[in-house]
């Protein structure tokens, strides 16, 4: 049997009716059964009277023969779709091709040249926005990968297991059973893992699972294929691991939350190793149609809450939403990875026999726009227990009074005292807390004079150090972490560093950093550490 040239034994063919060479495609369809001699006779004409098969000797081919043609017709698909990776996802899976402003769902342009570029190039990087569809693309690329090799195999690879299992596999199994073609082989139901025979396997692998990166070793095929999805959190020496299996073609997918690492390197250092592509959420079929057409994927509205909460300028908005890396004039003092994995975080604020005592830092403001924020710290432990708009002084003494009150580990309290902020001071001095009330002046000297413009570019950047070193648990406070994340800093020309100020980023963001500034507060070395309290 000659796949390449359509042909099978006793002079049968597979002919197609409207012959290649007039854009007639490989799909079913297309595709019939042909005596060689009509076949040869026929060439590229395309005539209705030569349509139909000659009667005389294919009429009389035997079942062995039809038989063949079945297995021919695999075969000829498989063949057909190893350059052709597109064509299998609409011909085999029947996703379909999404068409703008058609106002009928499928896949875009973007997860097509995916696809066609694991096709084309060793190695893939795919970044883009929240909700784009990478796992949707990533999860098909493993069935035309097993579909079109006879010696093929997978490798999934992802930080946690309930990416790999629930997300990709989710995915592969939706299409595997969709596939308008039946596809070979067996979807296990709950494993991540696929198998179509001992040569052709496919499985999925995270860094919290029994094997790692490191422990990957050993697998082999004549077509290794290895996807690396939320590639921005997998570590180096797990891609190393992975490298080390030499494959044919690597995947990686994720966002534009790291600044070092494969996944970064692949957009920048190694960008001449790499095929990247970016998907911005203005790619994608929601956002094109200007309503939900695909749930799951992001929407309108999302992107316009982004935009109200963080700023069209913000990197968050640039990362989340456009899947964009850190610009050099984006950069802030912490990343948005940063933030991401100090929301993770479950740290105890010391030791359990000698947790320490906690210190508060308050921002103060008046009505206006800006809020009023108490922000707790206890070791790495951050919460914010009070925040008010429009709150007058004597309403920010209060809440001060009733979180000590409920916090009785506190021994110390940090006050912006520049402006505003001295009433409060004041007050407090005044009712004789246990607590010691120690103003905090934005303006000062810093600690370290030579190295900081003043007193709180120094707290922010022992703040960032903690964030850095990972000490930091945070809530989950979106503000905070917009404020974070966007607030700018320069170099000066005498080598000092100068943080942004107030005005300039509202000017710029529409936003002030009130959570921010009151939780640096607690770090600044001028307020410096609770002091021990004696008991008995």
């Amino acid at each position: 049997m000659d796949v390449e040239n359509r042909t099978m034994p006793n002079g049968a063919t597979i002919d197609h009716i409207q012959p290649q060479a007039k854009g007639g495609g490989d799909g079913l369809a297309n595709l019939r059964l042909m005596c060689r001699t009509c076949n040869l006779q026929r060439g590229s004409t395309w005539y209705p009277e030569k349509q139909t098969a000659h009667a005389g000797q294919v009429g009389a081919l035997s079942r062995t023969v039809v038989g063949n043609l079945d297995v021919c017709m695999d075969q000829a698909r498989q063949r057909y779709s190893q350059r052709h990776p597109d064509w299998f996802l609409t011909d085999i899976l029947g996703c379909p091709r999404y068409i703008p402003e058609s106002g009928k769902p499928g896949m875009y342009d973007k997860q097509i040249e995916a696809i066609l570029s694991v096709r084309d190039n060793r190695r893939t990087a795919v970044v883009g926005a929240n909700g784009s569809g990478k796992d949707y693309g990533s999860g098909r690329t493993v069935l035309w990968w097993m579909y079109a090799w006879d010696d093929a195999m997978a490798i999934v690879y992802g930080p946690t297991y309930r990416q790999i299992s629930e997300i990709i596999w989710k995915e592969a199994r939706v299409a595997f059973h969709a596939a308008l073609v039946k596809l070979p082989g067996y979807m296990y139901p709950q494993a991540a893992k696929y198998r179509i025979s001992d040569k052709r396997e496919a499985a999925g692998f995270s860094a919290t699972g029994q094997e790692s990166g490191a422990g990957i070793q050993g697998f082999h095929a004549g077509h290794l294929l290895v996807i690396v999805t939320e590639a921005h959190a997998v570590s180096q020496s797990e891609i190393d691991s992975l490298l080390r299996l030499n494959p044919d073609r690597m995947l990686l997918t994720g966002n534009p939350l790291s600044t070092g690492g494969e996944f970064y390197d692949a957009f920048h250092s190694k960008s001449d190793i790499y095929n990247t592509i970016t998907i911005s959420a203005f790619d994608t079929p929601n956002i094109q149609e200007g309503h939900t057409l695909i749930p799951g994927m992001v929407t309108v509205e999302a992107i316009d809450e982004r935009a109200r909460e963080f700023g069209e300028e913000s990197p968050m908005y640039r990362q989340s939403i456009l899947g964009e890396f850190p610009k050099d004039d984006m950069a802030a003092l912490i990343t948005i990875a940063q933030t991401e994995e100090a929301v993770e975080r479950d740290l105890s604020p010391g030791e359990d026999d000698d947790p320490g005592s906690a210190i508060l830092g308050v921002d103060v403001a008046r009505y206006g726009d800006d809020s009023s924020v108490i922000a707790y710290r206890r070791g790495p432990v951050i919460r914010f227990p009070w925040k008010g708009k429009g709150k007058s002084l004597m309403d920010t003494v209060a809440a001060v009074v009733e979180v000590l009150d409920n916090h009785p580990e506190v021994d110390l309290v940090a006050i912006d005292d520049t402006g505003m902020g001295g009433g409060v001071t004041d007050r407090l001095l005044e009712l004789n807390l246990t607590a010691s009330i120690v103003p905090f002046i934005a303006g000062a000297k810093a600690d370290e004079s030579e190295r900081f413009f003043n007193a709180t570019m120094e707290a922010w950047w022992t703040m960032r150090d903690a964030f850095r070193e990972g000490q930091a648990d945070i809530p989950n406070d979106a503000p905070f972490i917009s404020q974070v994340t966007t607030r700018k800093y320069k170099t000066q020309s005498d080598k000092t560093i100068k943080l942004e100020s107030k005005d300039e980023m509202k000017g710029r963001l529409r936003k002030s950093p009130d959570e921010a500034d009151a939780l640096s507060m607690t770090y600044s070395p001028l307020v410096g550490p609770p002091r021990i309290r004696w008991f008995g």
